[in-house]
């Protein structure tokens, strides 16, 4: 056929046979479906007299040809302004609301989805009183085509919130259901049905009982094996889900083994954020203990840790978070969870909200960690530096920290059991120096390097005093912990038979949670956790121990309390004795930084005490590193004994003789260390 278009024009402007039927067919099938063919054949004028021809007297052929064209038309947009212009949305409905073969029907169905692409032309063809011809026209035809353009139209027309609602109204979502639920899932019109019901559900939408006919329907869609079939009955799951009372039935459907495989087909591909609708899905059944349990069962947990872990899925973690704080009650799946690595993910999250990040809520989080802490035998996971940290940095970095948080840390810092896993990792001096010293762990770092700080010292927190009771009180609960009979047994063979990284973390720690009245106390001396500190701390970072970034601030700490500890009224680094100016054990930043030789201040005068990176100790200071007396692996000899902190002259026998020598200086006001039961001014039997 070579009809050129100007002779099919003036044919279809004639409407006379036999050119007619010529021109309408050479129109269908080579000029309106050829590129830029609509906008030619609407520029010479075709589309008044194709609109001519739609009447309901026409023979059958004519229409069909007619509205074909006229449909391949109103995919541009100039054709579909100048077709509503001239009159053709009520000409349309005329023809669906007559009685007439389902061709013509289908091709009018067609045609008014086409021209109701745009805003205005939807609320024209509604406004026609197309919509419930349409719902009826889905509920009665009988073929493939006529369904899947029925579907269509309805789908197109709802695309507005208020259309929606009018379309629900007028029966929309019940009947493409009832068919959906009657058809079976490889019939062609399927997907065109999901597809509708999809938008025709998306809120707000009709009330749950309209869209429950259709939900097995769906959710074997759901598993079909071609995607085309799978996303738009994914899609209308997703939104059924967010209806209550229909979430048990699509899980008794099977929906939820449907997501699960689908958002593990995702975690499998270059391209994750194709699977928005099932994690959607999948988040939302985790709300209801029956589905959690097929949840469970179909490996949906494991998904959910990947989804918090996976970067690309970043923007789903607060839907994910709340889908996994729906198990916190349920011990199975959380024991499950546990064990899958749930509690690093969690501290990421409270790290990533104390660091400003808006996406993540904590309260889930929170939930999950309490949870976890509270049962009857704690997950160790949580005894780990990450989690502590986290949740620190949440405590120090929201403006209104939630309870649970503190809760969390008092469970951890109070039960015996995590005891050996926070002193190894450190926690105890994490606690002080972020807490109570109130500095973050980068500026501890910084105050550890040779030359101190390289910056000026941070503003105090505006909520300090609290956060260094919160402090105080969780090294309370650690002290406790090791003043029970089963913590000195601990502590004891941590020092002693711990491997070297653990046994420095316990001589550090030890300063911290042995108090005074502390059965611990002994393992400070006789135990050697002092000798062993003042060797790494003499070491400097090449130490075998692998002391942390931030030891020597940690050990510089611990000697000054150790120093308050034996008795000195003031504590303080670098204090004038007999000041009164300050409380035992209290340090400041400026004291516990390194100096220029890469020594901590002396803090009783003599040369350069605590030499933090190998240096020789020069005179009358505790613990020398080199030289023949001075090996701090083993108890000091008895003529290099510590030094008295008051200024007394070591002899042999004085006060504060570590090594159990009878105290023959009675006045001094010290007595007590060491010494066998003599009192202050109470000279010592011999």
């Amino acid at each position: 056929m070579s009809e050129p278009l100007g002779w099919c024009v003036e044919a279809v402007r004639a409407a006379a046979e036999p050119g007619l039927a010529r021109a309408l067919l050479a129109l269908r099938t080579r000029h309106t479906r050829r590129p830029g063919g609509a906008a030619r054949f609407r520029e010479r004028g075709g589309l008044g007299p194709l609109l001519e021809l739609l009447g309901p007297e026409r023979p059958r052929r004519t229409l069909d040809l007619a509205l074909s064209v006229l449909g391949n038309c109103c995919t541009e947009p100039g054709c579909r302004r100048q077709a509503r212009r001239l009159g053709g949305v009520p000409r349309l409905v005329a023809l669906l609301s007559s009685p007439g073969p389902e061709s013509v029907q289908n091709r009018v169905a067609r045609t008014l989805a086409n021209l109701a692409l745009e805003p205005d032309g939807a609320q024209d063809v509604l406004d026609a009183g197309a919509g419930p011809l349409l719902v009826s026209l889905a509920a009665s035809c009988g073929t493939p085509e006529c369904l899947h353009s029925a579907a269509r139209a309805l789908r197109i027309l709802g695309a507005a919130p208020a259309p929606r609602r009018a379309l629900g109204r007028a029966g929309a979502v019940r009947a493409l259901a009832s068919r959906l639920a009657s058809l079976s899932p490889a019939h062609p019109a399927c997907p065109a049905i999901a597809r509708a019901l999809r938008g025709l559900t998306d809120s707000p939408g009709p009330s749950a009982d309209d869209v429950a006919p259709a939900l097995p329907a769906l959710a074997a869609l759901a598993a079909h094996a071609k995607r085309d079939h799978r996303q738009p009955a994914l899609g209308a799951i997703a939104n059924a889900c967010a209806r209550a009372p229909l979430r048990p039935a699509l899980g008794a459907a099977g929906a939820v083994e449907a997501v699960t495989e689908e958002v593990r087909r995702a975690l499998a591909s270059p391209n994750v954020t194709g699977a928005t609708v099932a994690v959607r899905a999948l988040c939302l059944l985790c709300r209801e203990a029956v589905n959690r349990a097929r949840v469970r069962a179909a490996g949906g947990l494991g998904l959910l840790l990947r989804l918090l872990a996976e970067p690309r899925a970043r923007p789903w973690r607060p839907r994910v978070l709340l889908a996994l704080a729906a198990f916190a009650y349920d011990q199975e799946a959380l024991t499950a969870l546990e064990a899958r690595g749930l509690v690093p993910l969690l501290a990421d999250v409270l790290r990533g909200v104390g660091e400003g990040d808006p996406w993540l809520p904590e309260a889930p989080a929170l939930l999950l960690l309490g949870r976890l802490a509270a049962a009857d035998e704690p997950s160790r996971a949580l005894a780990t530096a990450p989690v502590v940290s986290g949740l620190l940095r949440y405590l120090t970095g929201v403006p209104a920290p939630a309870p649970r948080a503190a809760r969390v840390l008092q469970r951890l810092t109070g039960h015996p059991a995590f005891l050996g896993a926070l002193v190894r990792a450190y926690v105890p001096s994490l606690l002080r120096s972020w807490l109570v010293l109130g500095l973050a762990p980068p500026q501890a770092e910084e105050l550890s390097r040779p030359g101190g700080p390289r910056r000026p010292a941070a503003p105090p927190h505006p909520r300090q005093a609290r956060l260094k009771e919160l402090g105080e009180g969780l090294l309370r609960n650690l002290g406790a912990a090791a003043a029970a009979p089963f913590g000195v047994g601990l502590l004891t063979h941590m020092l002693r038979c711990g491997a070297p990284p653990a046994r420095l973390a316990c001589a550090t720690a030890l300063p911290l949670l042995a108090r005074p009245a502390s059965p611990a106390r002994g393992l400070l001396w006789g135990g050697g956790a002092v000798a062993l500190l003042l060797s790494a701390v003499a070491r400097g970072p090449a130490s075998p121990y692998e002391p942390p970034p931030a030891f020597a601030l940690y050990a510089a700490d611990a000697i000054a309390l150790l120093r308050g500890h034996a008795g000195d009224t003031l504590g303080d680094i670098g204090d004038v004795p007999g000041d009164g100016k300050d409380k035992p054990g209290h340090t400041v930043a400026e004291e516990l930084q390194v100096h220029r030789d890469g020594d901590t201040k002396d803090p009783w005068g003599h040369g350069d005490a605590e030499d933090l990176w190998g240096q020789v100790d020069r005179h009358g200071d505790s613990g020398n590193a080199l030289g023949e007396n001075g090996d701090l692996q083993r108890p000091l000899d008895r003529h290099k004994d510590l030094k008295d902190p008051w200024g007394h002259t070591d002899t042999f026998g004085d006060t504060e003789d570590t090594w159990g020598h009878v105290d023959g200086h009675a006045s001094s006001p010290a007595d007590g260390h060491g010494d066998i039961g003599d009192t202050p001014g109470c000279p010592q039997a011999p």
